[in-house]
């Protein structure tokens, strides 16, 4: 197989990692080192090596370089005719290294098979994991999101434009459920326009990383609260939103059976309707003013389905949503 090494540091560090790497070789049966036509980079042909072990000696090299080195692998290959593609896939990985650089060695490893995800469903689980403030699921989905961009596709201009669609995203979602908590202080459009000027893939996502526990920490704070509490908090906060027990259980870990079961002992009540009494409730407090119709009131308390909301509002309240506005409300407007 055939690796990449290259350092952006002065000349002189330049100089001293290529010694390192060499001196590093000198040892080692079976490597050849070159000069590559990629910007003064050093090219390694590693000649029958099993390639976990060419892999294995690329990162202990890469830890006795200095912080601005990067290496680049290919995959192995069986005849000398095809190094060139080995080498190709080396050269992919170097001139895509903003995306790669915290990877340290970069080779076809790390193309597991991933299931992509909508950037609206990853801002909603890391706006999920600030809400109740827990930092090691935030960190978790945001290792996620860094390595759902791990792919030769991948660009700069798309991961710059992926972490900045992320973090407005969020900023939308504080805005509509948090609106006291000032979000545009605290994520503003000079912060977006920063990390678009950050010169890799991790050094984005780790300032997205601080942004984002810091306001976890200070609009959700750290709580004391019981685990029932803190999801019967989630509800009253997200009602609006499509909300299932199974999203639950995944946000705050746990099996949604069991989960169902501790939450009746809780509240005396099983999820959906205690979800469907504190959407009726509030559906109640908009009918009863002005200027919202029957079906935007639907909409705003989290039923998509008008049908469906006046069979739940009858079944709660009696009577229908338009005769409950006519009665209580300014007027009949469905």
């Amino acid at each position: 197989c055939a690796a990449i090494v290259c350092c952006d540091g002065g000349q002189s560090e330049k100089s001293a990692d290529y010694g390192c790497m060499r001196k590093f070789f000198d040892a080692l049966s079976n490597v050849d080192i070159i000069s590559v036509d990629i910007s003064g980079a050093m090219g390694i042909l590693f000649k029958g090596w099993a390639y976990s072990d060419a892999v294995s000696a690329l990162r202990k090299l890469h830890s006795e370089l200095s912080e601005k080195a990067f290496i680049s692998c290919g995959s192995n290959v069986e005849e000398p005719s095809e190094i060139c593609r080995s080498y190709s896939e080396a050269a992919d990985f170097y001139r895509n290294r903003f995306i790669f650089r915290h990877c340290g060695v970069a080779t076809t490893e790390l193309f597991s098979a991933r299931r992509p995800e909508t950037d609206e469903d990853i801002a909603q689980k890391i706006y999920a994991y600030m809400e109740i403030n827990d930092t090691e699921k935030l960190n978790a989905a945001l290792d996620s999101f860094m390595d759902s961009m791990l792919t030769l596709d991948n660009t700069p201009e798309k991961a710059k434009i992926s972490c900045i669609t992320l973090i407005m995203e969020v900023r939308s979602r504080i805005i509509r459920s948090a609106a006291d908590k000032k979000p545009e202080n605290m994520i503003t459009d000079s912060f977006a326009t920063e990390i678009g000027e950050l010169g890799s893939l991790s050094e984005m996502v780790e300032a997205i990383r601080s942004k984002l526990i810091k306001i976890s920490d200070s609009c959700f704070g750290k709580t004391t609260k019981s685990t029932m509490e803190r999801v019967v908090q989630y509800i009253r906060a997200n009602y609006n939103r499509e909300l299932r027990l199974e999203m639950l259980a995944g946000i705050f870990g746990y099996n949604s059976a069991y989960l169902g079961k501790v939450f009746h002992q809780y509240t005396g009540e099983n999820f959906n309707n205690y979800l469907d009494e504190i959407r009726i409730t509030e559906a109640k407090r908009l009918l009863s003013r002005d200027e919202y119709k029957v079906y935007e009131v639907a909409e705003m308390v989290g039923y998509s389905n008008i049908n469906y909301f006046h069979n739940k509002f009858k079944k709660y309240v009696g009577m229908s949503p338009l005769s409950y506005k006519k009665q209580f409300g300014g007027g009949g407007k469905e």
